[in-house]
């Protein structure tokens, strides 16, 4: 006999907004037609300017609770209030207002990973909207090529083969709300809070994986990795620093450890000097190299691989003290 919704577990989907009115509609929309019945979807208007209000105010469906809030929380600010504050679910998505899930059946899946195993996340894969162009890609997994269908891994051990290569995302992990406000979700204001204490979660237990792409990541100007200063890359290595206490914490092996933050510092810095390619901006390369060197990063290790070395020889022409910087 299949069980009632009251005995399965209440998952809250959790969508954060602020001036999405054009992507909020289609955000809801594709929250409330997952298919698994015990499920809440929480909306925090975090004082939108625009007409977010009017938009969610027209939903009629129970299972949707729109909050608004009188001051300003800030992106990370926001998801903290919310998950602490206003879900009720013992597991819970979040699921930015400019984003949305393409595959109804998603909640369900992840749940009955769940049921059958002891994990702390269930992820799956998502794809990319330029919405510039409408051009849609896959963000890239380790799972990509793989006949399985799902999968339950090490979460500390499938850190180690790189965070960002398991190809989760925000929209994609469904995780276990008690034991992420235990470990501080959400706690600093930086702008990879989402994949800092997501990180720190995993290390945890195991995880769940879902082999296919279940939603749709905005790329857009308004992203805040896309308006963000080199200020805020910087920042970053505030959360990997976090990560780095979390493991020992859980008396991780240290070599493991050693690696797992080479790889984090690897990435960050990556992500600078893609801004720096991006807007040309030359003059930032040295205070770049200076951090580099002060966190013992490895300089070749980021600029001569698939992904860096067309960039690195572009710069290398418009910049030639890049090189001096290089190889020095």
């Amino acid at each position: 006999m299949e069980s009632s919704p009251q005995n399965k577990v209440l998952v809250s989907i959790m969508i954060p907004t602020y001036n999405q009115a054009q992507y909020i509609k289609e955000a809801v929309e594709s929250a409330l037609a997952q298919t698994y019945e015990n499920l809440e979807v929480v909306v925090s208007d975090d004082n939108s300017t625009d007409n977010t209000k009017e938009i969610l105010e027209s939903f009629s469906d129970p299972r949707l609770k729109y909050f608004r809030s009188e001051s300003n929380y800030g992106r990370v600010g926001n998801y903290h209030h919310m998950l602490y504050d206003l879900i009720q679910g013992e597991w819970v998505v979040n699921l930015d207002g400019d984003d949305y899930f393409t595959d109804a059946n998603f909640i369900s899946e992840a749940v009955e990973i769940i049921e059958k195993n002891d994990v702390v996340m269930v992820g799956a894969k998502y794809k990319i909207e330029k919405v510039s162009t409408g051009a849609l890609s896959n963000q890239p997994s380790y799972f990509d090529g793989d006949d399985t269908k799902t999968a339950v891994l090490d979460g500390f051990q499938a850190a180690l083969v790189k965070y960002d290569a398991l190809g989760l995302g925000h929209l994609t992990s469904v995780y276990n709300a008690e034991l992420a406000r235990k470990i501080g979700f959400y706690e600093r204001d930086i702008i990879t809070a989402d994949s800092e204490s997501m990180q720190r979660l995993i290390m945890e237990g195991d995880i769940g994986f879902i082999n296919k792409h279940i939603g749709i990541w905005r790329y857009h100007d308004q992203n805040a990795s896309q308006y963000s200063k080199y200020e805020s890359f910087y920042e970053t290595l505030i959360g990997i620093n976090a990560v780095k206490e979390h493991a020992v914490k859980l008396n991780k092996n240290p070599e493991d450890i050693q690696t797992m933050v080479n790889q984090a510092m690897e990435l960050i810095f990556f992500r600078v000097f893609r801004k720096i390619y991006q807007f040309n901006d030359f003059k930032e390369l040295p205070r770049m190299f200076e951090n580099m060197k002060a966190n013992k990063v490895r300089k070749r290790k980021i600029f001569f691989t698939l992904r860096g070395i067309k960039k690195t020889l572009i710069v290398s022409l418009k910049h030639p003290k890049f090189l001096v910087y290089l190889f020095k």
